[in-house]
């Protein structure tokens, strides 16, 4: 993919999911290519170089409830660990992986 081509997949990705800054397409790719078994919410903090205030609201932003409380697209889900309910773990859902499948054809 040459740079004109990823900047017409970034404009494609930004026209089908609003603001689309690298770090927000960064944590739905991680956390669409962790699958079934999900990523913490440590190793995205760790993987985009972000703090863990700054990942929260990212991952909130892909889920069904956004920080700022409203409706979101409903393409993760985070859960507390059994064993250590600090420890949250994200999933993507079946309509981030729809998604996520339909920008990645566009590449």
């Amino acid at each position: 993919m040459d740079a004109i081509e990823l900047f017409n997949w970034i404009g494609n990705a930004r026209d089908r999911e609003g603001d689309m800054t690298l770090r927000r397409l960064q944590t739905l790719l991680l956390i669409y290519d962790a699958g079934k078994g999900g990523i913490s919410m440590s190793e995205i903090v760790r993987r985009t170089k972000s703090t863990s205030a700054g990942t929260t609201k990212l991952v909130q932003s892909w889920s069904n409830r956004t920080a700022a409380k409203t409706k979101g697209p409903a393409y993760v889900v985070a859960r507390a660990d059994q064993d250590n309910l600090s420890t949250k773990t994200v999933y993507i859902t079946q309509r981030g992986q729809r998604a996520v499948g339909e920008l990645l054809s566009d590449a």
